[in-house]
């Protein structure tokens, strides 16, 4: 783990002071899951981004740094610990280098890709358009929501007002 930091804070040049701090916050972190009354034991963080923190975002755009898109047309969007994916169309055969590219920088920085947490949103606007094989091991849906709006795979965006006037009706 310190050598993977001592990278990243060598290269974005930090002074010692916020380096000591750093190196301080991530040195020893455990955790315990709380369930039912029950305690599990202690495991202790050797890997990953700090969730919960107000460092954890911040530690996740320093390791998510050097992760760009194989192919130019391509593009990734990182926030927190989540990483979207987006490709167009016209580079539709590029998938599947670029989620082994994906799994490739996850498993060099000590991380582990969540594929039962991935997600296929193809989004269109014509309603007879025959869809692609989905990919292997990747669930495809018709709804994905993206840091708090419901994205909806023909572009309507009637769920996602509908989710918003329930949450608000519920708080009233």
């Amino acid at each position: 783990m310190k050598i993977f930091i001592i990278a990243y804070i060598v290269s974005l040049s930090l002074s010692l002071l916020v380096y000591n701090y750093i190196i301080c916050f991530l040195n020893g972190r455990s955790h315990v899951t709380r369930y039912a009354g029950l305690v599990s034991r202690i495991a202790y963080i050797n890997a990953s981004v700090v969730q919960g923190s107000g460092f954890g975002p911040s530690s996740f755009d320093i390791v998510a740094s050097d992760l760009h898109p194989l192919h130019q047309q391509n593009s990734l969007a990182k926030y927190d610990d989540n990483t979207y994916l987006i490709i167009p169309a016209s580079a539709r055969t590029t998938v599947r280098d670029q989620l082994d590219h994906i799994s490739v920088w996850a498993a060099t920085n000590n991380l582990r890709l969540n594929a039962k947490r991935s997600r296929e949103l193809i989004l269109h606007r014509c309603r007879g358009l025959v869809l692609p094989a989905s990919i292997p091991d990747v669930v495809r849906v018709s709804t994905m929501k993206v840091l708090g709006v419901t994205l909806c795979d023909d572009l309507n965006a009637s769920t996602h007002i509908t989710g918003v006037l329930e949450a608000c009706s519920r708080s009233l």
